[in-house]
């Protein structure tokens, strides 16, 4: 496993408890709003926390572009969980949180990577049947 992977499955890891912790604060003692931001919030960052890992997985069996797009598209996954779900975790928690439309931009931004990674990666899987 590369380097890469590995702290991409580590901080998949991570993310993947902050979303749990998330979904259990939700649950006790907050207002109805704050609790639908803290939901989206633990919603997000757990189904990044899995982008993460499939990109960490696929980058370490990928080669050439698709290697680095695939790398590329984990590290905006990573900012738009951080961005995203914390903007909305301190918006629930302080009224203060600007920064999601930057995470929500960068999970876009992860998503066409990681599509184009997977198309640079069939067309490699391609070249090396003919």
């Amino acid at each position: 496993m590369t380097c890469f992977a590995a702290a991409a499955l580590a901080l998949a890891g991570v993310f993947g408890l902050c979303g749990v912790a998330l979904g259990a604060l939700a649950a006790h003692g907050l207002t109805d709003s704050q609790k639908a931001l803290i939901e989206t919030a633990s919603q997000y960052a757990l189904w990044h926390a899995l982008a993460i890992a499939a990109a960490a997985l696929a980058h370490d069996r990928a080669r050439g572009w698709s290697r680095r797009l695939f790398a590329v598209a984990g590290a905006c996954f990573a900012a738009g969980v951080v961005l995203f779900s914390g903007s909305l975790v301190a918006l629930a928690l302080n009224g203060k949180g600007g920064a999601a439309p930057v995470g929500g931009t960068a999970f876009l931004i992860g998503w066409a990577l990681f599509s184009a990674a997977a198309l640079a990666s069939l067309r490699h899987h391609r070249v090396d049947q003919e």
